[in-house]
């Protein structure tokens, strides 16, 4: 990998801060903390305006990553540098900081600060920083591009850290902007979009991925006390649902959010899961507490900060299988909206420093869009009344190069945290010199702790006797010891190691045969394979299960994984499988797969299949089975699973689609397989031979079930309906069907161009006059807004756009696109200047839809008083003159308004177990957004777009143009969800261009729609939420 070269910082007169209230002015209220615990503004303006991230060096003086309070895109950050580390020192030891420097400034957006080894480790995208003081004045005189380039839009969701492992390596967190190595020769080395945590030496050198996978934005990571990588991650995303996360991080691992950049990595199984899961709190900051300050109920414990809840969180591990649990408890709380906290540290003494950025931040998490770079930030120190002191918590008074071997050795099991990691640093240049004295500390019987840090520092060194007493630690009587020493020969990759290791694939604990199979893959030796395919059938759970058949992919040796092939216990067939599959020269042929389809179940089935998907002209194996499975009179759960799967893999192939088709016209066919078969085919991806399923769909629509009928609605859709007219009209006009049914056979022929019968128009005018669920209003009206209405038809219309909500006036419109009359034009621009909907429409859109109209009613279009407004002060104004109107709402009244048709904020919202999810989830919005937030994004959707809800306007090669926001991605298409809920695939190579767009999904003008008293009680409402 690249190590760029060293480039001067440009001159920077040194000036020191020397404030004059000593840390910044008090604040006017603190944050909550448990009782027995103290809490202290220690640093504030001037200096520091909006810190984000921090870290001591080994004096105590704290650098810190700092903004001038703008929010800017990538490109004007590259060209304005507004950001800064700053230095800031407690000269008189009270806790808190009384002078400051700034350390280094004319970056684009630094987000960490590490010291290791005589400089701060930086990421500020797009490169990676070493910025070293060499003269002691306080201000980085050199500054070293570490590693880059890397990708960046400005929203924070790019490089952060750096962090030190316990090994002595460089790690740091990339969000999904992407990255680019080159080589001196300007060769690509490395390239790819996906997230990923890198490690480096501190260098730059030996660049490698830890961990990657289609979430947003790993955001910080720190370590066990055994060296395990945990970190907190946004998007998470498992499922359709929006999660940030607690993860566990291990090498080879693939996170969620699907993506199609997962494909970037070696696969293994399914995504890997997390410890816990927190809705939309934007976590940050992380930082492990290892200190004996607060008592053993603490140490060993995490806590994490929480942008958007205004919350530091602490997260008690405990080991489970391979990996942990953690349980979460709120630990600092603010009831000030402004207060964010984005980094939470150590110090030396055991007490807790939170770094809360203020009220600047607007453009990368889910709050306010109207940015207040007046609201200052802070940092707070959190103290326990009754910790346990300890003198000279750095070991300042410590004569450090005077100390011999054997006294630095007694300190690997001093109680100080930050002496213990100083006299690992000091040991590691006196490398074999100091092997007798950590000898002594390896075999330490007293301390487990102790033992670690002694191999952490025999790790560090790295020289041959290093490795050959670090090997000795692979049989220490303590799980935490051995998973040290295995970590530390794996970063070694020490050769030597590979028999220890091997037997270590036996050992009881979970976690340590995790660790021994990740670093035997980490060795690239052969021999390991025959006891990794022996040890798959006993793990315990999907980490070390990946870390096994991780190991295999990463050694390569296909002749040893093909014996796995055979073996008895289908885990191991399984792993050897997935291994062939991954591994570049795994050569997995048809001949090899299918003998394994005759007595698979479960796990491996589901592999099987997986393969097959990858390989659909082998699909012929799979035939035999799926139809047995297709005919069977009562299919168990598993079996439709497995048949779904299979056919959403394979229905490309002409032979399984006749298969699948055959079943769906059968009339001895399951209900649960004709569902199964119809949704593989609105889930399949792969195109659908439109006359062979006319008649199977036929008969589905006629189907005595009624989950048959509405799924075969679906996917009469999905297959193309021009051919299915009749059926699907039959069923709307069935009267002994429901509503609900009715209304969306009705909404597919719309979708055809075709007529609407008068019987069709009265049962979807209807549901306008009728007590109809939200559900059926809204595809009633994107029925009538797509069907090709009679001019009597339009003018009835007109009488139902005068009662419609914001988005059933939205498709009402389109029916109104193509009339060309005047009193038709004039007629619906009457109807909407008295309709609920009126806000919403903006003067662009109406003359959009009038465009074909004569000239009195374009004109009369262009007149529309647009009450919607893109003028920041008018926003403000009326942000405030809202926000005076909400303060006492009913939050039940608020919950029956939510659900109501009127406001029909469940169309798009879930709230529990109601709603849909085409927006954000609200069940805890009341933890993210003030009443104010609430306010701003309910009357300017625009402008207060959620993270993950962004839209987007794609351009097409057909010359369309579509816009909404993602709800899906694959490798081969695009799904736009539009602003009338409905979704749009476009084929990848169909786009041109795929922009941003500045406007939500979300109707404008809620707040018109609403009176003032509703508006309160929806506010009160989500606020209840938490």
């Amino acid at each position: 990998m690249l190590k760029l070269l060293v480039c001067r910082a440009l001159p920077l007169v040194p000036f020191v801060l020397r404030a004059v209230l000593a840390h910044g002015a008090e604040p006017a209220s603190l944050p909550t903390v448990p009782e027995g615990y103290t809490i202290e503004q220690v640093a504030a303006a001037p200096l520091v305006e909006h810190p984000t991230m921090a870290g001591f060096d080994d004096l105590g003086r704290l650098y810190v990553a700092d903004s001038d309070g703008r929010n800017l895109p990538f490109d004007q950050l590259e060209k304005q540098l507004p950001g800064r580390i700053r230095m800031l020192e407690d000269t008189d030891g009270d806790g808190r900081f009384d002078r400051g420097t700034v350390f280094a400034d004319k970056m684009t957006f630094p987000q960490g600060a590490v010291w290791f080894r005589g400089a701060v480790y930086v990421c500020s995208p797009p490169y990676v920083w070493r910025l070293e003081d060499s003269d002691d004045d306080g201000v980085a005189d050199r500054r070293d591009k570490l590693v880059g380039t890397f990708g960046s839009n400005g929203n924070a969701a790019d490089i952060h850290g750096c962090f030190v492992t316990p090994t002595g390596r460089i790690a740091w967190c990339d969000g999904r902007h992407g990255h680019e190595f080159k080589d001196a020769e300007g060769n690509t080395t490395s390239k790819g979009l996906a997230a990923r945590v890198f490690t480096c030496l501190p260098d730059g050198s030996d660049v490698e991925t830890f961990c990657g996978g289609g979430m947003d934005n790993p955001v910080e990571v720190a370590f066990t006390g055994e060296g395990e990588m945990i970190g907190t991650m946004t998007f998470y995303n498992p499922d359709a649902a929006r999660h940030d996360a607690l993860v566990h991080f291990i090498y080879g691992g693939v996170y969620p959010k699907k993506h199609p950049c997962t494909s970037e990595f070696k696969r293994t199984g399914e995504l890997m899961p997390a410890l816990s899961r927190f809705g939309v709190t934007a976590p940050s900051g992380l930082t492990h507490y290892d200190h004996p300050a607060w008592g053993d109920a603490f140490r060993g414990n995490f806590f994490s900060a929480h942008f958007n809840t205004h919350k530091i969180l602490r997260h008690v591990l405990e080991r489970t299988g391979a990996t942990f649990s953690s349980r979460d408890e709120d630990f600092l709380v603010s009831q000030d909206v402004d207060f964010h906290p984005t980094d939470v540290l150590v110090d030396a003494d055991g007490s807790l420093l939170v770094v809360d950025t203020g009220g600047w931040f607007r453009i990368g998490c889910p709050t306010s869009q109207i940015a207040k770079p007046e609201v200052k930030g802070a940092i707070y120190r959190i103290r326990r009344t009754d910790a346990e002191h300890l003198d000279d918590p750095r070991g300042l008074k410590i004569d450090w190069e005077r100390t011999s071997d054997t006294e630095m050795a007694d300190l690997l099991a001093d109680p100080r945290p930050a002496v213990v990691e100083r006299a690992i640093e000091f040991l590691v240049p006196r490398g074999d010199a100091a092997m007798g004295a950590l000898a002594t500390a390896l075999f330490d019987e007293t301390s487990y702790r102790t033992r670690q840090n002694a191999m952490w520092t025999l790790a560090r060194i790295g020289s041959e006797n290093a490795r050959l007493l670090l090997r000795q630690g692979l049989s220490d009587d303590d799980v935490e010891g051995r998973i040290a020493a295995i970590k530390g020969v794996g970063d070694l990759c020490d050769a030597a190691s590979i028999l220890p290791l091997i037997a270590l694939l036996r050992d009881n604990s979970p976690a340590v045969r995790r660790e021994a199979a990740t670093a035997l893959g980490r060795l690239r030796d052969k021999q390991a394979v025959p006891a990794l395919l022996k040890a798959l059938p006993n793990a315990a759970d999907r980490f070390e299960q990946h870390a096994i058949t991780y190991a295999m992919i990463e050694i390569g040796d296909r002749q040893a994984a093909l014996k796995g092939l055979d073996a008895e216990e289908p885990a191991t067939r399984r792993g050897a499988l997935i291994a062939l599959t991954e591994m570049d020269s795994g050569d997995l042929s048809r001949e090899l797969v299918a003998p394994l389809l005759d007595q698979a179940d479960g796990p491996l089935l589901e592999t099987l299949i997986a393969i097959y998907g990858q390989h659909p002209t082998w699909a012929a194996d799979l035939h035999e089975r799926l139809a047995r499975w297709l005919g069977k009179e009562k299919p168990s759960k598993e079996e439709a699973t497995l048949a779904r799967g299979a056919l959403v893999a394979l229905l490309g192939e002409p032979a399984v689609q006749e298969l699948a088709a055959k079943a769906l016209s059968r009339e001895t066919t399951s209900h649960i397989m004709r569902r199964t078969v119809l949704e593989a085919i609105v889930d399949s991806e792969a195109p659908l031979n439109e006359v062979l399923w006319q008649e199977p769909l036929r008969q589905a629509l006629a189907a005595k079930d009624r989950d048959v009928v509405r799924q075969a609605i679906i996917a009469a859709e999905a297959v193309g309906a021009q051919g299915l007219v009749e059926p699907l009209s039959a069923v709307g006009l069935d009267a002994e069907l429901s509503d609900e049914l009715r209304v969306a056979a009705l909404c597919a022929v719309a979708k055809t161009g075709a007529e609407c019968s008068a019987a069709g128009f009265e049962l979807l005018a209807a549901q306008f006059t009728r007590q109809a669920a939200l559900r059926e209003r809204l595809a009633a009206a994107e029925a009538l807004g797509s069907f090709a209405l009679t001019a009597s038809q339009r003018t009835k219309l007109t009488r139902i756009v005068e009662k419609a909500t914001p988005l059933e006036a939205s498709w009402l419109l389109h029916a109104f696109e193509n009339a060309g009359d005047v009193d038709t034009g004039l007629a619906v621009i009457e109807a909407l200047d008295k309709s609920p909907a009126r806000a919403s429409i903006t003067r662009a859109r109406l003359m959009d839809a009038l465009k074909h109209y004569p000239a009195e009613v374009r004109s009369a279009a262009a007149a529309w008083d647009d009450t919607t407004t893109d003028d920041g002060a008018q926003r403000a104004g009326r942000l405030a003159e809202l926000v005076d109107l909400v303060g006492n709402g009913n939050a039940d009244r608020g919950k029956a308004t939510f659900f109501s048709q009127r406001a029909a904020c469940s169309a798009c919202h879930r709230v529990g177990e109601q709603g849909e999810s085409i927006g954000p989830d609200l069940s805890q919005i009341g933890q993210v957004r003030s009443p104010r937030d609430l306010v701003e994004a309910i009357a300017f959707p625009s402008v207060s777009l959620a993270r993950g809800y962004e839209t987007y306007s794609v351009a097409t090669a057909d010359g369309q143009v579509h816009s909404g926001l993602i709800s899906r991605e694959t490798s081969t298409n695009v799904y736009l969800r539009t602003s009338e809920r409905a979704e749009v695939r476009i084929p990848r190579d169909a786009i041109e261009e795929f922009v941003p767009s500045t406007v939500s999904t979300m109707p404008a003008g809620l707040d018109k729609v609403l009176s003032p008293s509703e508006l309160a009680d929806v506010v009160a409402f989500l606020s209840s939420l938490r």
